[in-house]
């Protein structure tokens, strides 16, 4: 075995051996950090989830009402009631438009 460069074993041991230390030293940052983005990532799942299930409570709630009135467009007094709440928001928007 030739000692590389003219350098004693034991010196090489010792750089051999402060490389192996920063090589440790970057695996465990790196382990950290991807621990980091796992419980990230874990979380932003977590709110995914509770959005999807708002969503869907939401669209329920969206579905009943479109059948509710759908039922009152049907009737003859519903038209009438829809057509007068429609004349009494397009007054207030009109209202707004020339009270601003």
């Amino acid at each position: 075995m030739s000692v590389s460069r003219g350098r004693d074993p034991e010196s090489l041991e010792r750089e051999n051996d402060r490389s192996l230390e920063t090589m440790g030293d970057r695996v465990s940052m790196l382990k950290n950090i991807t621990m980091d983005i796992h419980k990230e990532a874990d979380s932003h799942h977590r709110i995914l989830d509770g959005m999807r299930d708002d969503m869907s409570g939401f669209q329920g709630v969206l579905t009943q009402t479109v059948q509710h009135f759908s039922k009152v467009l049907e009737t003859k007094n519903g038209r009438y009631f829809c057509y007068l709440f429609g004349f009494f928001i397009g007054m207030w928007f009109l209202s707004k438009i020339i009270f601003a």
